[in-house]
């Protein structure tokens, strides 16, 4: 009687979390599934007006240069931002994890990037690099630039400036999974290397490695999610319009832009390159735990 109990209990717990997950999120994936093969209209009057278009929005997507110009940025920023996050986040965590001075005071500092809203961290940013801001003028003092340079309004530079703030602000959470991970290898393993004779380097592939590898694969697959999804960052510092020149145009921002900026207006088209966008990050995320579940990652 008590296990009966127990299940109703339990069932009863789940059935909001349920509901608002088949609302929020189930539906709301079939309905942009089903708005892709159409073409929508938004009238003045709030109606709404669609007509079935078929593959007609994926099709467009094939010859689509702005479309174009936002996956190779996307894709730009991931390849700068993640290799550096995850790479980053396990020097650090194993710097963290030796015994050093300050170690818990670092531990709270090092994540406050995690805890500051994107528009305070682009806001901090744009001071940053601005021509009269602190990075133009040490560069100036040093002599490593004749005149300042407008990182953010340069083409060269502004999706770079953008991918160093990601860089910034993610490298906490990598960091703390990865450090936790850390702690969990046994120290006998360590020892036992030890005695072995074995490097330094040989004990980080050989014992760290392969013990932290699921932390390290978590931490990549939602490095992978969160930067092909990037908007916040590239919206603020370009004011929704993915300049200059298109160069900080991100899949996600394009897809804002074809949703609801009056210039560019198709949500059917909108919701065929967010289910392009779907497949994209799923398919990599598959990749990336395929590799993480291989008895070797060397």
């Amino acid at each position: 009687m008590n296990s009966k109990k127990d299940k109703k209990v339990g069932y009863a717990f789940i059935t909001v979390p349920l509901i608002i997950i088949g609302i929020f999120v189930i539906l709301a994936l079939l309905f942009g599934i089903y708005m892709s093969f159409h073409k929508f209209s938004f009238l003045l009057d709030g109606t709404i007006q669609k007509e079935f278009i078929g593959l007609d929005n994926y099709k467009f997507f094939l010859s689509d240069e702005t479309a174009a110009i936002a996956m190779r940025n996307t894709i730009k920023y991931v390849l700068m931002v993640v290799p550096f996050q995850i790479v980053g986040a396990i020097a650090i965590a194993m710097l963290i994890n030796q015994k050093i001075n300050f170690r818990k005071g670092f531990r709270a500092l090092y994540f406050f990037p995690v805890l500051t809203a994107t528009a305070a961290l682009s806001m901090i940013f744009m001071f940053l690099f601005n021509p009269n801001g602190p990075i133009n003028n040490a560069l100036l003092s040093f002599g490593i630039l004749g005149t300042p340079i407008n990182f953010l309004n340069d083409p060269e530079y502004s999706l770079e400036i953008i991918a160093l703030m990601g860089v910034w602000k993610s490298l906490p959470f990598s960091t703390t999974v990865i450090l936790a991970a850390l702690t969990d290898v046994p120290t006998n393993l360590y020892e036992a290397a030890d005695i072995d004779g074995a490097q330094a380097w040989t004990k980080f592939w050989k014992i760290t490695m392969p013990s932290i590898k699921p932390a390290v694969v978590f931490v990549t697959v939602t490095a992978l999610v969160g930067t092909f999804q990037m908007f916040d960052e590239a919206f603020i510092i370009s004011g929704g319009s993915g300049g200059p020149s298109d160069s900080t145009m991100t899949m996600s921002l394009l897809i804002y832009n074809y949703a609801f900026n009056v210039s560019y207006g198709s949500m059917g088209y909108a919701a065929a390159l967010s289910v392009i966008l779907g497949i994209i990050i799923f398919v990599f995320a598959i990749i990336v735990r395929r590799i993480g579940r291989s008895e070797s990652m060397y």
